[in-house]
């Protein structure tokens, strides 16, 4: 063996057999079923903006949920509120704990206009409103005018976004429209994305 050679097989042999081996991104989203394949989580620095909605949880064990108002205020109670809009989670949370004692932030959801987008290989790729109640995966690409004769529906990608943190997941849409596997027919979220790759086989 040369040492090209060993050098070469030094770099690769830690990557091959061992992908599999790899556990898949964990997401706590609820609103992603079991058995949707979860191809990445990113996490990217976020500082809240107008509208978001904070979860907080008081020493007493109640929770509430405060969206931060037009003013870039978040109100703890009645009488008590801080200034919320360009502070990290990190300083939200340092911030509320000082002004209400006890009380901690447990959740960030970031304000997302109520639309959808779909690109890829469908005939129109569009923003599609959700003004008419709850959409599935379906729903948009049928909003979008259906698939293009070259789509991959099988690995069809969901982009959601929320505060910072990337989720990428791949939706098999071609057993939904087989009647196999209903549950690939997700709920969309405001703010999602769905891009249908090419199908090269």
């Amino acid at each position: 063996m040369t040492k090209t050679t060993a050098l070469l097989l030094a770099l690769l042999l830690p990557a091959i057999g061992l992908a599999e081996d790899r556990p898949a991104p964990v997401t706590t989203d609820p609103g992603i079923p079991a058995g949707i394949v979860h191809l990445s989580h990113s996490v990217a620095p976020y500082t809240v903006a107008l509208l978001d909605k904070i979860t907080l949880k008081k020493s007493d064990g109640t929770t509430s949920v405060v969206a931060v108002s037009q003013e870039g205020k978040l109100d703890l109670d009645d009488s008590t509120s801080i200034a919320a809009v360009g502070l990290s989670a990190d300083a939200l949370a340092s911030a509320v704990a000082k002004a209400s004692k006890g009380t901690k932030v447990v959740h960030i959801e970031e304000f997302h206009t109520p639309r959808i987008t779909v690109l890829g290989e469908v005939f129109h790729q569009i923003h599609a409103e959700m003004t008419e109640g709850p959409m599935r995966a379906l729903d948009a690409i049928a909003a979008a005018n259906g698939f293009t004769s070259i789509a991959n529906t099988r690995r069809v990608k969901l982009i959601r976004e929320n505060a910072g943190v990337t989720d990428i997941y791949e939706l098999d849409l071609k057993s939904v429209l087989r009647g196999l596997d209903a549950g690939q027919n997700i709920l969309l979220q405001p703010g999602d994305v769905l891009t249908v790759p090419k199908n090269f086989l």
